[in-house]
């Protein structure tokens, strides 16, 4: 499912005049099915939507919401799926995905009109939101109902990580790509960024919701980011790296940013699991708590000037690395927010792949976290084998699902590894599905 551009012309005009057929029109019908239609409504500069799901490279559905090119405020929505892929709940997945797009770039409201005795479709926009607001009748003597639907307000935001899918394509490129996708909750974390300039140029356009997490952007490689750190100046050099995180992150209207908690020693390789630590003394956990306390509160203060809340990231207790690592359980998270002011707004961004990862190795139970849920600002979906941290796609039937609703975070990122757009797309939806 995508966005249509003004170079889909031929493609769209294609399946309408595959679609010019009584049995199509009969219930689809504010323009005709032409190529010459096709040209006009993807012309560029228009400000109504229009969108295709496809199949190999082929449209099997059309959807939109338009109107504003005729002076109207609020737009009408429509669809037709292929007369040839009928009855296969292709209807039903595109008008999910359109009227997600208007929920998330600001649309209040969207009407439409559907003949009385379209039944299926009837009762698909009621379960979908809409409502009879009035009755017309077709120029061709039909009775249809005007139904309108108000803008959804989501408890919890679905973001896709840039991780979700590692490319070597640029930032701006991605988020274009995205964009046109219907990912319009993006996670920036770990991309370069060449030209800040360039990126903010393409950030200032796109049409959903930004935000950083911890290492973006990434331009240095040999850059390790630990606020824990015994050494002052990669302590300085963290904190400065998070300052311009918090500096471009105002920039581009983010209420969170998110970053890893500390390590008690500083890596001096990596292996399969990532770093590898140095060995650390009996008392150099306190010692490096206290040096990520102080450091955070640096964080804070200037996060809170610029209306921003941080989150801490829970650190993933794996290989030879568990007792070297900061805020990895919920006693560690006690612990930490025992040592802040009380009037610290600093929150948890929990990890479930890391902490089932850390719930063998340093025993737990995974809804362990449920007492911290009031602290909890976001969370990453990713699962694994509960041995390392391979950050593989979300099942829709994962087990843990119950316990991960009863935290009712502001915001999710789905953080696995996702094979296709076609099933990130699926990702996004059923996580807005189960989280409404």
């Amino acid at each position: 499912m995508r966005r249509l551009k003004p170079s889909d012309v031929s493609k769209l005009g294609r399946f309408f005049e595959r679609n010019d057929r009584l049995e199509m029109t009969r219930y689809f019908n504010p323009f005709t099915l032409t190529m010459e239609t096709a040209a006009r409504l993807l012309r560029a500069g228009s400000r109504d939507q229009f969108f295709a799901l496809e199949k190999e490279d082929v449209i099997v559905g059309f959807s939109m919401y338009r109107g504003y090119d005729e002076g109207y405020i609020t737009p009408s929505f429509g669809l037709m799926i292929d007369c040839e892929c009928q009855g296969q709940g292709l209807g039903r997945k595109l008008t999910e995905w359109t009227l997600r797009w208007a929920d998330q770039t600001g649309v209040a409201k969207v009407r439409l009109t559907v003949f009385v005795q379209n039944e299926p479709a009837r009762h698909l926009y009621e379960e979908l939101g809409f409502k009879e607001t009035g009755r017309d009748v077709h120029p061709t003597g039909g009775e249809r109902l005007v139904m309108h639907r108000e803008r959804r307000n989501r408890q919890t935001s679905i973001y896709a990580s840039t991780q979700c899918q590692p490319s070597n394509d640029p930032v701006e490129q991605r988020l274009c790509s995205w964009a046109d996708a219907g990912i319009l909750r993006v996670e920036l974390s770990n991309y370069s960024v060449p030209n800040e300039s360039s990126f903010f140029d393409v950030a200032s356009t796109f049409p959903g919701k930004l935000m950083l997490h911890h290492f973006f952007p990434a331009g240095h490689r040999d850059l390790v980011l630990n606020l824990a750190s015994a050494d002052k100046s990669r302590r300085d050099e963290t904190l400065q790296f998070f300052m311009r995180s918090l500096e471009w992150s105002a920039r581009l209207g983010a209420a969170y940013f998110s970053f890893h908690a500390g390590y008690i020693s500083d890596p001096v390789a990596r292996d399969d699991h990532g770093f590898v630590l140095a060995p650390v003394s009996k008392d150099a956990r306190r010692d490096a708590l206290d040096r990520f306390v102080k450091a955070v509160s640096v964080l804070e203060r200037e996060a809170d000037m610029r209306g921003i809340r941080l989150l801490v990231e829970n650190n993933v207790a794996a290989g030879h690395n568990s007792d070297k690592l900061l805020l990895v359980t919920p006693d560690d998270f006690d612990e930490f927010f025992g040592l802040v002011p009380a009037s610290s707004r600093v929150g948890i961004l929990l990890d479930w792949g890391h902490w089932m990862v850390s719930a063998q190795t340093r025993g737990g139970l995974l809804e362990d976290f449920l007492r911290l849920r009031d602290r909890i600002g976001g969370m990453h979906l990713h699962t694994n084998n509960g041995l390392g941290d391979t950050h593989e796609m979300w099942p829709s039937n994962h087990p843990d699902m119950e316990w991960l609703r009863k935290l009712t975070p502001s915001f999710i990122s789905l953080e696995g590894r996702y094979s296709s757009m076609e099933a990130l797309q699926a990702g996004v939806l059923e996580m807005e599905r189960l989280f409404p």
